[in-house]
């Protein structure tokens, strides 16, 4: 499970692994670790875990032969039932799914929270003209979350619903809440034929639902749990990356002026980039944070250009 705050996701293999080796994981054998994960960019480190295989290398360092095995969910409660029953070895979600199963096991699995995934807002939006306020729901609306009353999207509406109607008014809503995939969510309120009208959901649906001019935002998470954006953070990083990288390109073309006949497409690059480094870590990704991706996408293709440019002027050379 993860706590919905701060942390530095490097961590998470060394700390997956070391959870393994107390557990007495310690063999000869090779282990298979089943590990949960959602969707949406929340869980982007567990991806990169998979993807670069951190946590079989991270083993390996320990004397471990693991190999993991990723399991996609579409919300908390049916991971904490996997948890519970044995067929799964580590969970991915919110704060809602992490306090629920901890109090049900607290006397006996002791299931508890070991590394954080992000600290980011959640977005209440709605495809419904008439309703501009948490009071302006009806029963004819339906609430799309992960899960039912237990989600962290739930216990916020939960929390919200006790500010706009009055002490003791928290589950107001609930009657009108649905659970749905974060994907489903998205594609039935977008459809505008479905029950559904609202969406409680994460990045990137919550951004991509904002694109439609019929979709409003209602509430964010932070109106009821103020905290950082990390996003913010990772557009920052991200810019002062673009910007090492563009002036080394700027300074590479200027040295290599004298002998390479295209150094100007270097210094394009690199000056190009320098821009995209002090747009990137601007506000504008504060809404915008999925966009991330695709300017490191530009990033890679200036830099498969100019290799390319490069590789058939060695061609070139050779050939003279």
């Amino acid at each position: 499970m993860s706590l919905n705050r701060r942390h530095e996701w490097h961590w998470m293999p060394l700390l997956f692994a070391a959870a393994l080796l107390f557990a007495g994981g310690a063999k000869a054998e090779t282990r298979t670790v089943r590990i949960a994960t959602q969707y949406g960019i929340s869980y982007l480190p567990m991806t990169i875990m998979a993807e670069k295989n951190l946590l079989e290398a991270e083993g390996k360092k320990r004397g471990l032969d693991l190999k993991a095995e990723w399991v996609r969910f579409t919300g908390g409660p049916p991971m904490n039932e996997a948890l519970i029953s044995g067929n799964l070895d580590f969970a991915s979600g919110g704060v809602g799914p992490l306090v629920t199963i901890w109090a049900r096991t607290k006397d006996n699995l002791k299931v508890k929270g070991i590394a954080a995934l992000n600290s980011m807002p959640l977005w209440l939006n709605s495809i419904n003209p008439g309703v501009k306020t948490l009071k302006d729901f009806t029963d004819k609306d339906r609430i799309a979350l992960p899960a039912v009353r237990v989600s962290m999207q739930a216990v916020i509406l939960q929390m919200a619903a006790e500010k706009e109607f009055g002490a003791g008014q928290q589950h107001k809503l609930d009657p009108w809440t649905v659970s749905l995939s974060h994907p489903d969510g998205l594609a039935q309120m977008m459809s505008g034929k479905s029950e559904i009208t609202a969406h409680f959901t994460s990045a990137p649906f919550q951004y991509q639902q904002l694109e439609n001019p019929a979709i409003r935002k209602l509430l964010s998470s932070y109106d009821a749990t103020d905290g950082p954006n990390t996003f913010a953070a990772i557009a920052d990083i991200l810019g002062f990356l673009f910007l090492i990288v563009g002036v080394f390109w700027i300074i590479q073309a200027f040295v290599e002026r004298d002998e390479n006949d295209v150094w100007w497409l270097g210094l394009g690059a690199g000056v190009l980039m320098v821009v995209l480094a002090f747009w990137t870590g601007g506000q504008f990704f504060i809404e915008k944070q999925y966009t991330l991706l695709v300017f490191a996408g530009i990033w890679a293709l200036m830099s498969g250009v100019t290799d390319i440019v490069r590789a058939f002027q060695i061609r070139k050379l050779k050939d003279v």
